[in-house]
């Protein structure tokens, strides 16, 4: 899997700091989180107070990190659900790793990181177990295309409909 997006300046400045993907590491695979997008979100301040209110020590106060700590919070919870869940089954080890990876909702965690996100946004992210997603604003306002090749074994996502261009499958708006 790949995931790259270039970002402009606009919002902190021309270093390699700004640039996409931004990751959140752990040392379990399911809690690993990496994205990358073309989003605007316009309740920041709103989300970083409800990451404070439920104990987080927010640094940065940009929407990059909000998305990526909202996320992030919602990946811990389920994997902290499903770890429950194995462990009192008498699971132990990698096999415990290997069934919350089999069994992680990606779709439940988003919805619930996006319940109260206000903007525009096409989101791409990797999980540390393999699993990836793609998720955009429910108004539209960031474009997401995508393009499938006939043999299913490769799909490309992107907000910016020119960089598809080079592609000569069918091209489908989310």
């Amino acid at each position: 899997l790949l995931l790259g997006h270039l970002r402009y300046g606009t919002s902190v400045n021309f270093v390699s700091v700004s640039c996409h993907p931004y990751a959140r590491k752990s040392i379990w695979p399911t809690r690993n989180l990496l994205i990358a997008g073309n989003f605007n979100l316009t309740n920041t301040p709103d989300l970083n107070a409800s990451l404070t209110e439920r104990g987080a020590h927010v640094i940065y106060t940009t929407d990059t990190q909000s998305i990526l700590e909202e996320i992030g919070f919602w990946l811990d919870e389920e994997h902290d659900r499903l770890f429950k869940a194995f462990k009192d089954q008498g699971l132990e080890g990698m096999a415990v790793q290997h069934e919350i990876s089999k069994h992680l909702d990606v779709g439940n965690v988003l919805r619930k990181a996006a319940k109260h996100w206000d903007g525009g946004y096409a989101i791409a992210g990797l999980i540390g177990n393999g699993d990836s997603f793609v998720v955009r604003d429910p108004n539209g306002i960031r474009p997401c295309w995508f393009v499938r090749t006939d043999d299913l074994r490769s799909e490309e996502h992107t907000s910016e409909l020119q960089s598809l261009r080079r592609i000569s499958y069918a091209v489908f708006c989310l």
